[in-house]
């Protein structure tokens, strides 16, 4: 799958890229199983099943007629518009629980160099170079038409030249960013990075002081002085205000909330020890249902 080529102009040293994008790979769990780094933990296997469990992909015409159809492209906009602000053109970004590597076209957008993917769930790794792989292969069949319109020899070196102007070199590693060390595995390539990413994943990390801590400590070590970290997470003040607005009253008899949401989505939260303004500052949990979406614990 690589050729192991290093030091690339205006990517870090010690990374790979793809020899050959016209040919795809031919059973995307090989190719995972050459491509990833690897940093599990027992704590992650629930979160990693979790996700793992939900990788059927919707065609585009059943993601239109999805109830959160419109939901999803202000989602996305939300976090095409940080990636475009905070991120740094022909340069490196770190996507921590990037998953299937849904925003691979920003990154291509804001001219990227490289992208470390970090997330706990194999199969969502898996269908990210499944993705980034395809993608591969339109770019460089686009670089043959172009080459063969233009009068120009196709070959391997030129469609490659063509391809790297467009994509970024990317590194998938199966890793748990809320409970190991990331910085080991990057300190030996001797990259860090000015943009670092975590997208509506976050909350994972605060079910417990540990688990948030190992998190920010990796943000911490590989973000770039004066550079930005950017994420999306749920606002804990307007979760409680809306179960506030039940006016439930906790009661060792009554300990389970009741659930809030609408036609759209809804929460279930877990008993409680005491009323909410008691809450701890870790590990209050709760469940979160959307409409056809993967439904999340933190």
């Amino acid at each position: 799958m690589h050729n192991g080529e290093r030091g690339t102009p205006g990517t870090p040293s010690g990374v790979s890229r793809r020899t050959d994008p016209n040919v795809p790979p031919a059973d995307p769990t090989a190719t995972a199983a050459e491509s990833l780094g690897h940093f599990y933990s027992q704590d992650a296997k629930d979160i990693s099943r979790h996700y793992s469990g939900h990788q059927t992909a919707a065609s585009s015409t059943e993601r239109a007629q999805s109830a959160i159809f419109m939901l999803r492209e202000f989602n996305n906009w939300v976090k095409a518009v940080l990636i475009s602000h905070f991120g740094v053109s022909n340069n490196a970004a770190l996507d921590l629980c990037g998953g299937k590597f849904g925003d691979l076209s920003k990154y291509m957008g804001l001219g990227a160099s490289y992208v470390a993917v970090v997330d706990i769930a194999l199969l969502s790794l898996r269908e990210g170079i499944l993705r980034f792989n395809q993608t591969l292969v339109k770019l460089g069949s686009q670089a043959a038409c172009l080459l063969e319109e233009a009068g120009r020899e196709v070959t391997d070196e030129a469609i490659l030249s063509r391809i790297s102007e467009q994509a970024p070199v990317v590194d998938f590693i199966w890793g748990d960013c809320f409970m190991h060390n990331l910085r080991d595995h990057f300190k030996q390539q001797g990259t860090s990075f000015p943009f670092v990413s975590c997208q509506f994943a976050m909350h994972y990390a605060f079910e417990t002081e540990q688990r948030a801590r190992c998190f920010f400590q990796n943000v911490g070590s590989l973000l770039q002085p004066n550079h930005h970290f950017v994420a999306t997470i749920p606002n804990k003040r307007v979760i409680l205000d809306r179960l506030s607005a039940t006016n439930w009253t906790y009661s060792p008899e009554d300990p389970t909330p009741p659930k809030v949401g609408n036609g759209a989505y809804h929460i279930r939260f877990d008993a409680l020890s005491g009323p909410v303004d008691t809450l701890p500052e870790f590990g209050a949990r709760y469940t979160f249902f959307l409409a056809d979406a993967v439904d999340g614990d933190t």
